[in-house]
């Protein structure tokens, strides 16, 4: 072997070696992050899903009810709970009215609901395989309104989640027993503007949702659309591992982790 053939079999193992060790050094490189997306009246992808709403409010006794669901990656990920963050904001020109002052202390409380039930349909499976805990908060303020909401499974019930499947994360109702506050008759749009999957697998421990094609939603939109106002840097750099409480639950002495009645 010539002193050329020996460097240059040399300058290829150090080169296999560095690939190896990078690879073991970036685990989560190729991990792939689930899709999040939301609709109303059913999962994303059944045909009676719908990004759009014209609300009734002159129905007091009516509801509607947004799901949001995830579509998992290409690898098996063994869940340990989700976290999301829903913003609220009116069209350019309205402020956000009293009908979405939504939190424990707000014109329309309780009438906000979520809920992590153990849900399925023919295109969606449930992500738990018992019953889990659940945070809420619901913030209202700088002319938005802002829902995070966080899900626990317990470690000994640690659920996989098979590739390119669709799994519900949970439900919010809007209920409109207050359909007469200001606000409810307005131009609104909805936006997951992200969220975090925990997970037992290393290198996925945190994993941040990609954005699907359809997580936006509207109510009450004109034909034209909706033009916003928002500033995305503001609302969108944060997104908590675990919910915090509504604010309007501090002052009242709230002990439960969420501001918002759970409706049980």
């Amino acid at each position: 072997m010539t002193l050329v053939t020996r460097l240059s079999s040399l300058l290829l193992g150090i080169v296999l070696a560095s690939g190896v060790a990078s690879a073991q050094t970036h685990p989560s490189s190729a991990i792939q992050r689930p899709e999040l997306f939301m609709s109303w009246r059913a999962p994303w992808g059944d045909p009676r899903a719908t990004q759009a709403i014209a609300a009734v409010c002159s129905d007091t006794t009516g509801a509607d009810t947004l799901y949001l669901t995830i579509r998992s990656p290409r690898n098996v990920l063994p869940l340990m709970g989700m976290t999301g963050t829903l913003l609220f904001e009116p069209q350019r020109g309205d402020t956000l009215g009293q009908f979405w002052n939504l939190d424990r202390a707000g014109a329309n409380a309780g009438n906000l609901t979520v809920d992590f039930d153990l849900l399925s349909s023919d295109i969606c499976s449930s992500p738990w395989k018992v019953l889990v805990g659940g945070r809420v908060g619901y913030t209202h303020a700088g002319g938005r309104g802002r829902l995070d909401l966080s899900a626990d499974v317990p470690f000994a019930h640690v659920y996989n989640l098979y590739p390119n499947e669709c799994y519900f994360f949970g439900r919010v109702t809007l209920r409109r027993a207050r359909a007469y506050l200001a606000g409810c008759n307005l131009p609104m749009r909805i936006s997951w503007i992200g969220g975090r999957v925990r997970s037992s697998r290393k290198g996925s421990e945190s994993l941040v949702f990609g954005i699907g094609p359809e997580r936006t939603v509207t109510w009450n939109a004109p034909r034209q659309g909706i033009g916003t106002r928002r500033t995305r840097l503001a609302m969108e750099t944060w997104v908590p591992r675990h919910a915090p409480p509504s604010r309007g639950s501090l002052p009242v002495g709230v002990d439960t982790p969420s501001g918002i009645p759970s409706g049980d």
